[in-house]
């Protein structure tokens, strides 16, 4: 299926995701221009690793706001479509020079996004995210691989957790 298939260059090429608590005020200060945002420098971050994949595919397939949690919906220079990365503009006007741009995302999911996503996070279960995993085209994943997705998962809700408590936005970043 075309989603391992990219999960396993994606995963060879080390890019990691993680995402950081921005406070409402500062994200609505920013948000005409994200790229520029400066979080806080002690704002919580969460990693999710490499397995930021399987979640971002498992999520797209069920119902919203699930789809929106790894990509958020203030997407800065690229879209995350199909667990699929752009690449980050290198400051270069050189178009021809794509040797030089790396993947990468950043996007932010707003305070708003962040109030539906975190409860519906919350009901959503280990067994169905494993099921969903298992639709999303990693139908053979490990024990091992599992429990690691299953870590993030639980990064991920914790992200969102701290987020809505706060009624904080999150920076999304993958590269």
């Amino acid at each position: 299926m075309a989603h391992g298939l990219f999960a396993t260059e994606v995963i060879r090429m080390g890019l990691i995701a993680s995402m950081t608590v921005v406070p409402a005020a500062v994200f609505r200060r920013g948000k005409g221009d994200l790229a520029n945002l400066e979080v806080p420098a002690k704002a919580a971050t969460f990693r999710l690793d490499k397995a930021w994949v399987e979640l971002h595919a498992a999520l797209r397939q069920l119902p919203k706001p699930l789809p929106m949690a790894i990509a958020g919906d203030h997407p800065v220079g690229t879209r995350l479509d199909d667990g699929l990365l752009g690449g980050c503009d290198d400051d270069s006007d050189e178009e021809e020079n794509y040797e030089d741009v790396e993947d990468c995302y950043v996007g932010y999911a707003s305070p708003s996004l962040v109030k539906k996503v975190d409860p519906a996070l919350r009901q959503l279960s280990d067994a169905e995210l494993l099921a969903a995993i298992g639709a999303a085209g990693w139908a053979n994943v490990k024990k091992a691989e599992q429990r690691y997705c299953l870590a993030t998962f639980a990064e991920l809700k914790k992200a969102y957790s701290r987020a809505g408590a706060e009624g904080a936005a999150l920076m999304i970043l993958i590269g």
